[in-house]
């Protein structure tokens, strides 16, 4: 989960996103991979991989969020239109203010990729599935060398590309 708040992490490639947000949200929805190749997800859209068509379905997308009796909702529309509008913390990060205020709980803060200046956010892993305590620390130094790994990777920012040359490279995976 990101414990830098959403709205930060949109500010890193905030100009980089003309237009509106939710508008990009609704098409990135349209795709789904299924380890080969990328196919329409009919949830959300209609037409096709080249030329999607949201149907509208996530216009009533809601999370749902409970505890102790209390709860809180905020639409995907809600929550997105926030990040775009800079508000901090972003509507999603405020409901879950009835769980524990985990998510985005960390506001701006950031940490540096390994060897850099390079600002990125914070997340942290949560429900390890299998993790039992005889084998905690291997497990956590193999997270280490993985998130390491992820650093030393991606020490420049990723470039962006078009979206037939990306699908062209998602296809190829």
């Amino acid at each position: 989960m990101p414990r830098t708040d959403w709205t930060n992490l949109f500010n890193q490639v905030r100009q980089a996103v003309p237009g509106s947000l939710y508008e990009l949200v609704k098409v990135l929805a349209c795709y789904k991979h299924d380890g080969r190749v990328i196919k329409l997800d009919e949830k959300y859209c209609e037409g096709t991989v080249e030329a999607p068509k949201p149907n509208g379905q996530m216009d009533k997308e809601v999370f749902s969020l409970k505890s102790d009796g209390e709860s809180k909702d905020c639409s995907v529309q809600e929550w997105i239109q926030s990040i775009q509008d800079n508000n901090s913390p972003d509507s999603l990060s405020k409901a879950d203010e009835v769980i524990d205020g985990s998510v985005g709980g960390l506001g701006q803060a950031l940490e540096n990729v390994l060897g850099t200046n390079r600002a990125v956010p914070l997340f942290e892993i949560r429900k390890l599935a299998g993790v039992r305590v005889a084998n905690m620390e291997d497990k956590v130094t193999q997270a280490e060398q993985a998130i390491i790994s992820y650093h030393h990777e991606y020490v420049n920012l990723p470039q962006l590309i078009k979206q037939d040359e990306a699908l062209h490279l998602w296809s190829q995976t």
